[in-house]
């Protein structure tokens, strides 16, 4: 949703809660061409917990300062009054880092005439007074603390590099961002703390991988006629496996973004299944609004129900190649 002036959010993209679980405080500085490409605009928008439980908000407030430019000259775009204008200007600097507002516009500098700028601050602390973000293990990472962090995994990732990803996926950024599309344009970048990172198909940690095609039953399976989809599964075992290492799963795109990491379906006893890994692109199953699960359909079922048997067919025909009998 566009917010201008000082308005109640109401976003659709999970803006809010990836923000609020890294920190109280959030800015965003964002320019681009709006009117079809013809006019270029700024805005600089604040959402920040400290303001409404400070003040007493109910409301989520995000007060905004917009621009736009005439020839070479930033003009305000004040609405709905100049008062409004003035106590957007006051909030954000008092709520924000900066100390005023030609302060603020100075962060435009670092883009050209499209890109945005994110800042969280005001970041949370765990039990103990740390960051639950942890800076300084690695100065080209941001780490978790806390329950998702296992020092065995850790260390288990220097003994089994090929199954690196699913050891670390859950602590590291890097590691997350490196898997997190599955295919990636030549001219994008992701780039955390100065150093880029460098992407990563788990398809490469496989040995023995097999190609799989699943194609969901128009009208039987919940998907509409009118629609032609097709997943193409690759499943193998990770280059580990014959360390017997509990590693498997799939990892579930839907239109090139990672949804579910090594999601684990077949729940057997004892070893079967293990070292068993799994890439797809779904596009035809619907992500739940936080983009860390699917929503629960019949098509979703289906699906789940078809991954286990490649899982179990796979198993059964090749396990005995790595020591399991």
């Amino acid at each position: 949703m566009r917010l201008d002036g000082r308005t109640t959010w109401d976003d659709g993209n999970g803006f809010k809660t990836s923000t609020m679980r890294l920190g109280a405080d959030v800015i965003v500085f964002s320019r681009s061409f709006g009117g079809g490409g013809k006019r270029l605009t700024q805005s600089i928008g604040l959402l920040s917990y400290t303001f409404l439980r400070s003040t007493g908000k109910e409301d989520i407030l995000v007060p905004m300062l917009d621009y736009e430019r005439r020839g070479q000259e930033w003009h305000k775009i004040v609405r709905p009054s100049a008062g409004d204008w003035n106590i957007n200007v006051e909030t954000i600097v008092q709520w924000s880092p900066f100390s005023s507002e030609a302060d603020l516009i100075r962060q435009f500098n670092q883009m050209k005439d499209h890109g945005t700028r994110i800042i969280v601050y005001n970041l949370w602390e765990d039990d103990q007074g740390l960051l639950e973000l942890d800076f300084d293990t690695d100065p080209h990472d941001i780490q978790i603390r806390g329950v998702n962090r296992d020092e065995k995994n850790i260390k288990m990732a220097q003994l089994y590099p090929n199954s690196r990803h699913f050891l670390t996926y859950r602590h590291s950024l890097r590691s997350y961002a490196s898997i997190l599309y599955l295919r990636i344009p030549p001219s994008f970048r992701i780039i955390l703390r100065g150093k880029d990172v460098e992407h990563h198909n788990i398809v490469n940690d496989m040995m023995m991988s097999q190609e799989v095609t699943y194609r969901p039953q128009p009208g039987t399976d919940g998907v509409p006629k009118v629609a032609n989809m097709v997943a193409s599964v690759t499943i193998g075992f990770v280059k580990d496996a014959k360390a017997h290492i509990d590693v498997q799963g799939f990892n579930v795109y839907h239109k090139n973004r990672l949804i579910k990491p090594f999601w684990r379906l077949w729940h057997a006893p004892g070893s079967d299944g293990r070292g068993v890994i799994g890439v797809l692109e779904a596009n035809f199953v619907e992500p739940a609004h936080d983009k860390q699960g699917f929503e629960r359909t019949t098509v979703l079922a289906r699906l789940e129900a078809q991954l286990i048997q490649m899982q179990k067919t796979y198993w059964s025909s090749n396990c005995h190649h790595i020591g399991y009998s």
